[in-house]
């Protein structure tokens, strides 16, 4: 057969493999053809041809039986004996195409020996004659099946041209030999399905080997690689056997523990890793690891060796495990000394607020986490307490960023002073702080804030301005408020909005009323837009007395809600609702108009003539038509400006400083007096008074309430001081004791207001207290020193 033609038959048969590997085994698969046909098949094939040939002699033709008999033994026999005995000697000096050709050759005799049986020699009448005939074609194109199936075609060229002459013979019988003649075209579609299976079963075989020859080059190379590799690596590497023996180590494991391959060899393994670990600062813990994985030899493994020389290596390990069975264990070690300090750094930082060096806020929650663990094991309270620094803004935007920084650092550092060892305190972000502190009740956390506040307190000095911190705090506790961190950070961050909006510088302990507190904000509102006509707001009335003469200098005018529903509700409460949300304007203007027209009605009743000073939101002087509206008010209760004092909060002149600045230079023209309120929780410094004009400071009362404290005794002792310095009368207020009055007495305090003298009255009680001295009032209250 020509090449071309045999080549295009074996791709197509064998079209699911390559085409250079169809190419590549066909040698093979003629050698197996080569191999299968023995001597003995040959001799077999010869001795069926003899049966065959006694079988029928009685009733065939003998010279066609004889002829029949010497073409078997000469051509498909004794010639393929022949072909047999060359290709053996001779299979390397001719192409593989050669000797199929020639294989092809003695398998075509075969096949036309045994074709012409069903032509020449079947009897036509003597029908077990014709069985044995019919069999033994069976037999032999069956038994052909597994010794030609190597090469499909070749088996299909000998079945053809061997059975199909059969078929033809039972056709040609007619009667029920049609049907034999059908099931024998039957019987070659089965051997030619069973010996292409046959056949692409060897070619998947030979398929996988020449995979795992080529896999097995593959690892033969890439183990040189591999080695190349584990010298040439910076790790040390280690390869220890089932037994605990040493089967592989690199040069570099031996430069790390400091071995050298001579004292390796030269000693047993024992010896040499008693000599390796004397390195380690831990050399127990090394064997205890060793045995433990020995005990448990699946187990993967990392950790760290620390050495004495202050290196650091990672240590890997990781069974080695070839089918399902574990061999041994490969220890890998890799130094890590430069990045563990890079990576401690950048831990560090990550973990920690880079401007006041406080763990951050990254760190919070599972620093929370581990705390409330804690107090649930030891059953202790928990305390969050969520700071926030009052009026940072101001400072921030008015002295610049670098002071804010300055401020922030000052903050960090007073707050871990003042508290314990196992309390944490965290840097939110921005001005906001977060405290972890743990406690036995809950009463304890009165005392802490306070001493909290105290640690504060202190001025803290920028450039030329001594700025005053102020906070507020927000405080939930473990387990009283929650159980998880979320809520009880939230709970926190709630109760810290309630102290700013209760006026800055306090705390609030988290409460359910202010979870719902939303609700009757809303609630608040909606009502307060109704309250002047409704004639539901009022005012009251608290005298200021002057210290040199002890009477009544002014009446600072307080506003009251009275709902007929909700009861009394707080200033504290509906205020900063009302600036919120643009009311205050409107109740401002209302205010304003009433306080002026009861001075009025004061000095007509002939009453001595006093100042009301009237609290002024910072929204409301800031608008352009304030002087304006103020001075229509003035002359509609036809009082005379000097009648008047404005109050204002430091927080409202650092707001929007050109605008207030020139209302109050329009106001002081006029004659209205300015006096600054709840002076020392905020901005304090003399470069903002010198630019107002400014007549008053008050002194906020919850320094007067803590004049005991050495740090409060010196902020009062510094505003006074500061007041005379630029000829500003000062005022206390909350003064509520004879100590108190006593010591503002002795530091040159100009005026007080408080309980001491009056709590805030109608204007119906204010003729009644008008022209009472302060000693007369202390003395009839029952106050008098003894």
């Amino acid at each position: 057969m020509k090449k071309k033609i045999m080549d295009k038959l074996f791709l197509l048969i064998d079209y699911i493999y390559p085409k250079y590997f169809v190419k590549k085994v066909r040698k093979e698969q003629i050698q197996i053809l080569y191999k299968q046909l023995t001597k003995f098949i040959l001799l077999s094939e010869g001795l069926v041809a003899t049966g065959l040939v006694v079988a029928l002699w009685n009733i065939s033709h003998h010279p066609t039986l004889i002829y029949w008999l010497l073409f078997m033994y000469l051509f498909p026999g004794i010639s393929r004996a022949l072909l047999l005995i060359i290709y053996q000697k001779n299979k390397e000096k001719k192409s593989y195409y050669f000797w199929l050709n020639l294989f092809c050759l003695g398998v075509f005799f075969s096949a036309i020996g045994w074709g012409s049986v069903s032509i020449f020699i079947l009897p036509d009448r003597e029908t077990i004659y014709q069985f044995i005939g019919i069999m033994i074609i069976f037999g032999v194109t069956a038994a052909a099946n597994n010794l030609y199936s190597p090469i499909f075609i070749v088996y299909t060229f000998f079945l053809i041209l061997s059975f199909l002459p059969l078929s033809i013979w039972f056709f040609l019988q007619g009667d029920l030999y049609y049907l034999l003649s059908l099931m024998s075209l039957l019987y070659i579609g089965v051997m030619l399905s069973i010996a292409y299976n046959s056949h692409t079963l060897l070619l998947a075989l030979f398929f996988q080997n020449d995979k795992v020859k080529k896999k097995s080059e593959e690892l033969k190379n890439s183990l040189v690689a591999t080695k190349a590799i584990l010298e040439s690596t910076n790790d040390g590497i280690l390869v220890v056997n089932s037994n605990k023996k040493l089967e592989y180590y690199n040069q570099r494991f031996l430069d790390i523990w400091k071995l050298n391959r001579e004292f390796v060899d030269s000693h047993s393994d024992d010896e040499a890793v008693a000599e390796a670990i004397k390195q380690l600062k831990d050399p127990e813990e090394f064997l205890n690891r060793l045995n433990y994985f020995a005990t448990y030899p699946n187990l993967d493994s990392f950790d760290e060796l620390s050495f004495l020389d202050g290196k650091i290596f990672e240590r890997y390990g990781k069974p080695l495990i070839l089918e399902g069975k574990i061999l041994g264990r490969v220890w890998t070690f890799h130094e890590v000394t430069d990045r563990r300090k890079m990576e401690e750094q950048i831990i560090f930082q990550a973990m920690h607020d880079t401007l006041t060096g406080l763990p951050n806020r990254s760190q919070l929650t599972r620093k929370l986490h581990q705390e409330i663990k804690y107090a649930k094991r030891f059953k202790l309270n928990l305390a969050i307490l969520f700071i926030d620094l009052d009026n940072f803004k101001s400072i921030n935007d008015n002295l610049g960023h670098d002071a804010g920084d300055i401020l922030l650092r000052q903050v960090a550092k007073r707050l871990v002073l003042c508290l314990r060892e196992t309390d944490t305190v965290f840097r939110f972000g921005g001005d906001e702080f977060v405290v972890f502190c743990l406690i036995q009740n809950p009463e304890e956390i009165v005392d802490l804030v306070q001493k909290m506040h105290a640690c504060l307190l202190n001025p803290v000095k920028i450039g030329i301005n001594n700025v005053i911190i102020t906070v507020s705090m927000g405080i939930s506790i473990y387990p009283k408020h929650g159980k998880d961190p979320s809520n009880l950070l939230k709970n926190a961050d709630i109760a810290m909005y309630w102290a700013k909006k209760q006026g800055r510088n306090s705390y609030e302990v988290y409460r359910k009323e202010l979870r719902i507190g939303s609700k009757r904000r809303m609630t608040l509102l909606n009502q307060l837009h109704f309250a002047i006509e409704r004639k539901q707001f009022s005012l009251v009335y608290q005298p200021i007395i002057d210290l040199s003469n002890e009477q009544i200098c002014s009446l600072e005018v307080l506003l009251r809600w009275n709902h007929p529903k909700m009861g009394n509700i707080s200033p504290r409460e509906f205020i900063p609702l009302a600036e919120e949300n643009g009311l205050i304007i409107h109740i401002g203007e209302w205010v304003l108009k009433e306080a002026c027209k009861q001075a009025k009605i004061w000095q007509k009743a002939g009453l001595k003539s006093v100042q009301v000073a009237v609290n002024v939101s910072g929204i409301q002087i800031s608008k352009q038509t304030f002087f304006s509206t103020l001075e229509h008010i003035l002359e509609e209760a036809n009082l005379e400006p000097k009648y008047l004092t404005i109050e204002l909060t430091e927080s409202t002149l650092m707001s929007n400083q050109q605008t207030i600045s020139a209302t109050l230079n329009q106001l002081r023209k006029i004659g209205v007096e300015i006096s600054i309120d709840d002076f020392g929780t905020g901005y304090s410094s003399f470069a903002y008074l010198k630019d107002f004009s400014i007549d008053k400071i008050k002194i906020d009362k919850s320094f007067i309430l803590n004049c005991s404290a050495s740090n409060c005794i010196s902020i009062i002792k510094a505003i006074i001081a500061m007041g005379k310095n630029l000829n500003l009368s000062t005022v206390a207020e909350g003064v509520e004791t004879r100590e108190q009055l006593n010591f503002l007495k002795s530091q040159g305090c100009d005026e007080i207001q408080g309980f001491l003298y009056s709590p805030p009255i109608p204007a119906s009680e204010v003729p009644a207290i008008m022209n009472i001295t302060l000693s007369n009032m202390i003395e009839k209250k029952g106050l008098i020193d003894s």
